[in-house]
């Protein structure tokens, strides 16, 4: 098969796909402005846009640049339109986005600004830059030992494999669909965190309370330390272990996997260094390196309720050290929390938050098999 003929198309679509430079297919192929990155705000209703707020083929709204009215009537010539393609420059080179109708009149920072001529799909382009050749190409042309970057200049000389315009609307219009129903799964997802942020704030106010099965109210909740109710152990060295089946925990996750297990049954990690603020709960055998405790709950509480009290700590306020973060046990168990005393109660907040986990879980899954379908199709529709 010819190598400008890609493996998967729509019917009704055959030969091969022409090479042609980026500057025969763009009016203009341009950087944006240079300026300060920071504060991130609107001035008098002009939006202002940087690398970073590509994500995914998205622009994020919330972070926006500001530069004085000023600055931006002296550079008009960086302003954009809708359907203007936009490319990161420097740091994750190749992620773009298409600018919509909400963005006119911004201009941008860090991104290499294309305007598409009449004819060309700019929502076709953008797929075009994610699909494994259009990143092999910008990765033959990107320079930078720490940060990659990319000038326009280079951009216009690049070539890319380009099909009839109405090939190019069936494509795009496609990946919309897809990129769509991502965009529909992520903010699934926010909606249910935001929810359930919610709830824990309401739950553990005590401005939401659950009742028994007969309606009546459960006991006050009591005060008590985290050392009443867990006890905080120190993780151990794991290089001498041989490899095997149990999970070994950093404090970013799965590190390995060994054939001896340090503790059994439901835990809560928390980071001794580094890491200290994002508490994970585990179950089953396991092995924590000596950069993060483990913990042995008290058969009185449902692990899933400790949980939910120990993600509520603001751990940062308890670092003790002015260069890596860190804890300390006894620091740890000091601290002062407010837990219902009722099993019962533990056992209704601690049924609902998990309810609510199965949901996120669920829809983060969707997100990885939609974003793995993507890639599949990005990687046999182009040539």
């Amino acid at each position: 098969m010819s190598a400008t003929v890609p493996k998967l198309r729509f019917a009704g679509f055959d030969g091969a796909w022409k090479a042609t430079k980026l500057a025969e297919k763009f009016d203009h192929i341009r950087n944006g402005f240079v300026g300060t990155a920071t504060p991130y705000y609107v001035e008098r209703g002009v939006k202002y846009l940087q690398g970073k707020n590509i994500k995914e083929g998205e622009i994020d709204s919330r972070g926006l640049i500001h530069i004085s009215e000023q600055f931006h009537k002296s550079k008009r010539k960086s302003a954009l339109k809708a359907g203007d393609l936009l490319m990161v420059q420097s740091g994750h080179v190749g992620e773009c986005a298409v600018v919509g109708e909400g963005f006119e009149g911004a201009n941008c920072h860090a991104l290499i600004i294309l305007t598409p001529r009449t004819g060309v799909s700019s929502e076709f382009c953008k797929s075009y830059f994610y699909s494994p050749s259009g990143l092999r190409q910008i990765n033959k042309i990107k320079t930078g030992n720490t940060i990659e970057h990319i000038l326009a200049s280079e951009m216009a000389i690049l070539q890319m494999d380009l099909p009839t315009l109405p090939e190019q609307q069936k494509i795009a219009a496609f990946l919309g669909a897809v990129d769509s129903k991502l965009a529909a799964l992520r903010r699934k997802q926010a909606g249910l965190e935001r929810f359930k942020a919610g709830l824990m704030q309401r739950l553990f106010s005590q401005k939401l309370r659950f009742t028994r099965d007969d309606g009546s109210a459960f006991p006050d909740w009591q005060q008590k330390r985290l050392g009443d109710i867990l006890t905080v152990r120190y993780g151990k060295d794991h290089k001498a272990l041989s490899d095997g089946d149990i999970p070994v925990y950093g404090t970013g996750g799965i590190m390995r996997k060994v054939d001896q297990a340090l503790y059994h049954g439901p835990s809560i990690l928390i980071g001794r260094k580094g890491t200290i603020n994002k508490p994970m709960l585990v179950d089953g055998a396991f092995w924590t390196v000596d950069t993060l405790f483990y913990t042995e709950i008290n058969a009185a509480f449902i692990p899933r309720l400790v949980f939910a009290v120990v993600e509520r700590v603001n751990w940062l306020e308890l670092n003790e050290a002015t260069g890596v973060p860190s804890l300390n046990s006894n620091g740890i168990s000091s601290v002062k929390v407010c837990v219902p005393s009722h099993p019962d109660e533990q056992r209704k907040i601690a049924d609902a938050l998990t309810a609510l986990d199965a949901k996120i879980t669920a829809t983060r899954a969707q997100i990885t098999k939609t974003e793995r379908f993507k890639q599949g199709l990005l990687q046999q529709m182009f040539v």
